[in-house]
């Protein structure tokens, strides 16, 4: 408890320290202020008086000049030369002469020129200049030196009042800080306390705590609440943008191929007859361009839609990857052979990925399909594997139209819709690349292109490599 009554002791004296400083610096501040008003006053108080001399003796200086009469225009002069700081006075006469009063004893003055000029017959005519020199730098040391003496006299004051205010706080807040040390020495000794008390003083603690804990695990619930509503505002926007993209594919892109097929098949029943053995062929290659192009599509929307409800899981199996890679190109084979393109692969046996084979193989058939449909006739398509760190790398390149760097630094962008006409009319709905991007997420792995116009294009997917020992999906 001594140690209680003596902190409270110093709390006291530092709490006194701080009103005198702080009365103190108030009342500097306000001596400053105030003595700095006051000088600037009496400059002008003198000023005033000299302006008022100078009004009352301009009128008979000029007349005295106008008369000739030098006697009286000596005497005025000599009552502006006598106000203090005036150091000297001329006149310059218009016939050249000057009459001065008194001596310059300084360099420090300032000149203040008054023309004269008297009224004769209805005109002015000018006499001469009063010139006056005014030892400004006098002045100010002057009233310099007695606002000094004010500011010494009111410091003085300031710090007695300082001194009164804070020893009056200083008895104050000690009885008031006396009263609280002995209030909390009888209310903290044990024996004070009854039994009743201490137990409901417990009470109290207990359930003070059960409120703090309470208020924590709300506090907890709410944020957790707000970041699920945040989470469901993005899922919200991503399936209005998935809702509008595919009744864009339904009304536009399926539209389109299914819209051609059934105008070729109802040619052929009308004019089967009279097709001849080319023409025959020729419609059924249509036939099976248009076919092959819904079927791709109908591939696409069932994996899209598919990964939209949430009902792929991607597997991790140990899968050769030189073998995905060569069964992609082979099932491309037909696709690529109707505009005499070229299908070549190099790649090593060794290399195995962690990843799921049925998303891998939609990635490389989207990324092999759309090589075919902007390259032009004659062109070739190649596809390689190596290993880069911990990944293993597909690289997807072709001879085609190739596309501008910032196009192809947005193809796997969900919120980018990209797609364009093949080097032989080919449509697309732009959902491939978003549905390879989507699986490859899916698989922990790295998509991206590079491309320049007239140079191909070289699309790339690294995913992680198998590990030995590694335990893969049940």
């Amino acid at each position: 408890m001594k140690a209680l009554r003596s902190k409270f002791t110093s709390l006291g004296y530092r709490f006194a320290l701080y009103i005198f400083l702080v009365f103190l610096l108030i009342g500097i501040l306000f001596s400053v202020v105030s003595i700095l008003a006051s000088l600037d006053r009496q400059i002008t108080r003198i000023e005033g008086y000299l302006n008022d001399i100078l009004a009352e003796s301009i009128p008979h200086i000029t007349r005295d000049l106008w008369i000739t009469d030098y006697s009286q225009v000596y005497h005025h002069l000599r009552l502006i030369q006598v106000f203090p700081y005036v150091e000297r006075v001329e006149v310059h006469y218009i016939g050249s002469q000057i009459i001065t009063v008194g001596d310059i004893q300084r360099e420090h003055y300032r000149l203040r020129e008054y023309p004269l000029i008297y009224e004769y017959d209805e005109q002015n005519k000018e006499l001469g200049v009063l010139t006056v020199f005014i030892d400004y730098k006098q002045m100010q040391e002057e009233i310099l030196s007695a606002g000094i003496l004010e500011f010494t006299l009111h410091l003085l004051l300031v710090i007695v009042l300082a001194a009164a205010v804070t020893v009056l706080f200083r008895f104050m807040l000690g009885r008031h800080l006396v009263y609280m040390t002995s209030f909390i020495q009888k209310n903290t000794d044990a024996e004070h306390w009854s039994p009743l008390c201490l137990e409901r003083r417990t009470i109290f603690n207990d359930e003070l705590s059960l409120l703090t804990d309470a208020f924590n695990s709300f506090q907890k619930e709410k944020s957790a609440i707000l970041e699920q509503k945040t989470d469901l505002s993005v899922r919200m926007e991503e399936l209005a943008r998935d809702k509008e993209t595919f009744l864009s594919i339904i009304s536009h892109d399926l539209r389109s191929p299914v819209s051609g097929f059934r105008n070729l098949t109802s040619l052929l029943v009308q004019d089967f007859e009279r097709l001849d053995t080319e023409e025959l062929r020729t419609m059924l290659i249509e036939l099976e361009k248009a076919g092959s192009r819904v079927y791709d599509l109908l591939e696409n929307l069932l994996e899209w839609s598919a990964l939209g409800r949430g009902k792929l899981v991607p597997r991790k199996d140990r899968l050769p990857a030189c073998l995905l890679l060569r069964n992609a190109f082979e099932n491309m084979e037909h696709h690529a052979r109707t505009k005499n393109i070229t299908l070549n692969i190099s790649c090593p046996e060794e290399y195995f990925i962690a990843g799921d084979e049925r998303m891998t193989m939609v990635v490389l058939r989207n990324l092999i399909s759309n090589a075919i449909k902007y390259t032009p006739v004659g062109g070739s398509v190649h596809g390689e594997i190596s290993r880069v760190d911990s990944m293993v790398r597909f690289i997807v390149s072709d001879t085609g139209t190739g596309m501008e760097p910032e196009i192809a630094a947005k193809l796997f962008d969900r919120r980018q819709k990209i797609s364009s006409v093949g080097t032989e009319g080919e449509k697309g709905a732009g959902i491939g690349t978003v549905l390879a991007a989507d699986f490859i997420e899916l698989q922990q792995g790295k998509i991206w292109a590079r491309s320049e116009p007239e140079n191909g294009t070289r699309v790339c997917f690294a995913l992680r490599e198998w590990k030995n020992g590694e335990p893969a999906s049940p």
